[in-house]
């Protein structure tokens, strides 16, 4: 009589990769649906102790919001403002307030009587301050402040608040529900539309590449399981966040990208398909950049490569696309706030550094907390290292992009059978070197709260696509299984830490507070 053990029906590669791509989506549902600012008694200082990095504790019950941080609520006061008041405008200072304490210091000759009265005014001015961004639950740090019409802004680009705010306008004329009433459910229903549908759709794109990639079914399960399950795209998901945006642009932008050198091979010759490839990726590249502005290095270098190899269609049709996006981009600040330049170009003037604002600062003034850590006096070489390996680590976080290095170092051995794969090795190299290098000079506070380098998860797809022929390398052997096993689970430990809020310190971070490490 036969084995029952040996009449077990065998599961095919694409119906493993269903099952990874069902549970990520289940995961991603239920960080959604559970979203909520919690208060963590670690992040708040105990009574008595004296003021630092840590906030301290709500003394009345916060009002119950499913938004995270400072940078999602300055993106969804946008997105509420624009639609039920018709303005960009997310606050306003009293402008009465400036002229009374102005009145009032006029005339005041002894030191202390005038000390204190500027000390009066200041005060006064600053709680003045009124609109979306300082109700309870929506107040936050990504304030920008008109100096001349004393208005608030977000510091956030207005284009992607634009598009969810088109969605929450329909979803307010269908139910009725707004975002100061409803905001869960309003919450839910857009993010659902603007991540995790999108999300789906990444990693069915992921898996068609891999498996143009690679021949190793195993090969292609893992890395669908880290594109899934361990990169910091997954704990955005529950968040307004433009990273995600970038994420899935690049990722669809390589896809459209291989079948554009598929029809240069001849698996394809109708003309149509090759102008709509060209223009689609250009517009993924355009909106990408307008998502994250260092990827304006992929971009460029998509436009060095098809100028060469297919220069009409890249010319007349590639980068006409790619401009428009980032056209529209120029067009919703100049809308917005009166200028071309984004908000965020202002920093370190009158409009950054206005009364009361946290980014507010002064020669031989103390600031604690992650936002502060260059300021504070780390070394460049100490910043490059936890950015890279240390607590907020590329590598050290998602240590199978290190894989991607041996993937590299070994390019010249591989006789690979895709040409896409050369060029997402070429693209790796100089991309991911330009971006690195770029944060590296040009940043100095890791992103802020997050749970990883949050900028450089665009780049994310990109490096796990051009780890591929070591990851089959790999599976050849039972010692090359584990050890890539091992790299997954702490891949998906950093992806999943703490669980409940993207806006948090890493896990590594933690572990270093935890063994005495004094932080910022």
């Amino acid at each position: 009589m036969a084995n029952p053990a040996s009449q077990r029906e065998g599961f095919s590669a694409s119906s493993i990769a269903g099952i990874v791509i069902a549970l990520a989506m289940a995961i991603a549902l239920a960080k959604l649906l559970s979203a909520q600012r919690l208060y963590e008694p670690s992040y708040h200082r105990a009574p008595g102790e004296a003021p630092g990095s840590r906030s301290a504790w709500p003394t009345t019950r916060p009002t119950p919001m499913p938004t995270f941080s400072s940078n999602d609520r300055s993106r969804w006061a946008t997105v509420r403002s624009l639609v039920d008041d018709g303005t960009f405008i997310v606050g306003k200072r009293d402008t009465f307030a400036y002229i009374l304490t102005a009145v009032a210091q006029t005339g005041q000759t002894d030191f202390f009587p005038a000390l204190t009265t500027a000390a009066c005014g200041l005060s006064k001015r600053i709680s003045s301050s009124s609109g979306i961004s300082f109700e309870d639950g929506w107040q936050t740090v990504d304030l920008v402040l008109h100096p001349d019409e004393l208005n608030f802004y977000s510091t956030k680009p207005p284009l992607l608040p634009i598009m969810v705010a088109g969605e929450y306008w329909i979803i307010k004329k269908l139910t009725g529900w707004t975002l100061k009433e409803h905001p869960f459910g309003v919450v839910r229903i857009i993010l659902f539309t603007i991540n995790l549908i999108p999300f789906f759709i990444y990693l069915l794109v992921f898996w068609a590449l891999l498996q143009r990639f690679s021949q190793s079914d195993w090969a292609c399960i893992y890395a669908l399981t880290i594109a899934a399950l361990g990169t910091s795209v997954l704990p955005f998901l529950n968040s307004f966040n433009n990273h995600t945006m970038a994420t899935f642009s690049i990722l669809f932008a390589i896809y459209g990208i291989v079948r554009i050198q598929e029809m240069a091979d001849g698996k394809s010759k109708t003309a149509w398909q090759g102008s709509f490839w060209f223009a689609l990726v250009g517009l993924l590249c355009g909106f990408a950049v307008c998502n994250e502005l260092p990827s304006l290095a992929f971009l460029a270098f998509v436009a060095l490569v098809g100028t060469f190899k297919f220069p009409r269609q890249t010319i007349f049709v590639y980068l006409p696309c790619a401009a428009l996006p980032i056209l529209l981009l120029l067009a919703s600040n100049q809308v917005a706030m009166g200028q071309w330049r984004p908000a965020y170009s202002e920093f370190g003037s009158p409009w950054y550094t206005y009364e009361g604002s946290h980014w507010r600062i002064f020669d031989g003034m103390i600031r604690r907390g992650i936002d502060w850590a260059r300021y504070n006096g780390e070394s460049r070489t100490t910043y490059t290292f936890h950015l890279l390996l240390g607590h907020h680590g590329f590598f050290s976080l998602t240590p199978v992009f290190l894989l991607t290095l041996v993937a590299l170092a070994r390019t010249p051995f591989y006789q690979h059978s895709s040409k896409s794969w050369g060029f997402l090795a070429l693209t790796t190299v100089i991309v991911g070197a330009v971006v690195i290098v770029f944060y590296i000079f040009k940043s100095d506070n890791y992103g802020g709260f997050a749970v990883g380098p949050r900028w450089l998860m665009w780049v994310a797809p990109i490096f796990l696509l051009t780890a591929v022929p070591v990851i089959e390398g790999m599976a050849k052997s039972k010692t090359g299984r584990l050890i890539a096993l091992v790299l997954l689970i702490f891949a998906v430990l950093a992806a999943n830490y703490p669980g409940w809020n993207a806006w948090r310190h890493p896990w590594i971070y933690d572990a270093m507070l935890d063994s005495g490490w004094p932080g910022y």
